[in-house]
């Protein structure tokens, strides 16, 4: 393998809970994934043809909400809380003998947290980010851009992500991937295949 490309959110940096906060909410929250997954409000955000303004303001009035803009993005903004334990650590020990990358379905407020908070560029060769490529995984569009920048061919390349349609969006290139749950998970998983 010459590239190794990571999910963030749920592999490398933990999730607080959900988005928002569960008292908003006027469904339950085991239905939230699936909107989340489903929502073309979020999939605009993400692909960065909104403001975090405009996006909040939609999904309060299509969740019916009980908040604010100004309340849901603060809130939001810390959805991603950091790395996972370890996970800094050992993305550095690895990108001395692999070529690594991220390849987040992001927007521009946690796209500003990876990049100041987390410093993401210390731990990556390549960082892409769906918002900066104009198109969301599961799309094929977010896997080409990254053969086509890093040059590396898909056969040659690892993928860990925590959505399994995206895992099987990667697989149909030619990539080999693997949905994990957690850093822990990709972390064994990373032994199993002697990439570390």
């Amino acid at each position: 393998m010459e590239l190794i490309l990571f999910d963030l959110g749920g592999v490398l940096i933990e999730l607080e809970g959900l988005p928002f906060k569960a008292q908003w909410l006027p469904i339950p929250g085991e239905l939230l994934n699936d909107f989340w997954i489903s929502s073309c409000t979020v999939k605009s955000y993400e692909s960065g043809r909104c403001t975090s303004e405009e996006f909040a303001q939609e999904i309060i009035s299509e969740l019916k909400l009980d908040t604010t803009v100004s309340e849901f993005i603060e809130h939001f903004n810390f959805w991603p809380k950091s790395w996972f334990p370890g996970a800094s650590e050992f993305l550095m020990k690895l990108r001395i003998k692999y070529t690594t990358a991220c390849l987040s379905n992001s927007n521009e407020l946690h796209w500003e947290r990876a990049l100041k908070e987390w410093k993401i560029d210390q731990f990556f060769h390549y960082s892409f980010a769906s918002h900066l490529i104009g198109s969301v995984k599961p799309e094929s569009a977010p896997f080409i851009h990254v053969i086509e920048k890093t040059g590396i061919p898909p056969e040659k390349i690892v993928f860990f992500d925590d959505n399994i349609k995206n895992v099987e969006s990667a697989e149909k290139l030619g990539i080999k991937s693997y949905h994990v749950k957690n850093f822990e998970e990709t972390r064994i998983l990373l032994e199993k295949l002697v990439l570390i």
